[in-house]
């Protein structure tokens, strides 16, 4: 198995249920994780047999051009998107966190996780 990781990828988003963070916009922190079923035998220089790294942040940009409350169905958009432009994907796994959120007493980011197997059907 082979782990790709685009890590601490910045962006400017207009996300969160405080209104602040909507209207004003806030710094995000993406990572993504992507899992093919690659063996290190099997790996060789083709572009298709990989993934392409813009393209990644590609769909981050674009799901980041919309409004959202949540990170989670932010989250779970980006996934989508993944699903559908890369068919080889095995395990999927996004952090999204909000550096230096609006919330009072908040810690210097605030998180959210989603980390998730696909079972290809056969």
């Amino acid at each position: 198995m082979l782990i790709i990781s685009l890590t601490d990828h910045k962006v400017w988003s207009k996300v969160g249920l405080n209104k602040i963070e909507r209207k004003i916009g806030i710094e995000l922190s993406v990572s993504v994780k992507i899992s093919i079923n690659q063996e290190v035998e099997e790996i060789e220089d083709i572009v298709i047999q990989t993934i392409d790294y813009s393209k990644v942040k590609d769909i981050i940009k674009q799901v980041n051009e919309f409004e959202y409350e949540t990170l989670e169905y932010m989250i779970k958009r980006i996934y989508e998107d993944l699903c559908s432009s890369f068919e080889i994907l095995t395990a999927v796994e996004i952090e999204i966190c909000k550096n230096s959120p609006y919330m009072t007493g908040a810690n210097r980011q605030s998180c959210v996780k989603m980390t998730n197997n696909l079972q290809k059907m056969i």
